[in-house]
């Protein structure tokens, strides 16, 4: 059984990755991670999601 608080930290994240430029220093890529872990671990229906973040990071990191 997922816990509370692991139920809550993807939707946390989602509100983050929301805010865009208006969250956190450090949020923003935190909330991508947890994204990504997310997606890895429904497997090949995440896939696009994985790749989606994966692109996002390269944007990101220049």
């Amino acid at each position: 059984m997922v816990g509370a608080a692991a139920r809550a930290a993807p939707h946390a994240s989602l509100e983050t990755i929301r805010q865009g430029d208006g969250a956190p220093p450090g949020a923003f890529r935190r909330a991508l991670g947890t994204a990504a872990g997310v997606a890895a671990l429904v497997g090949e229906v995440g896939a696009p999601v994985a790749e989606a973040v994966r692109q996002l990071l390269a944007l990101l990191s220049g």
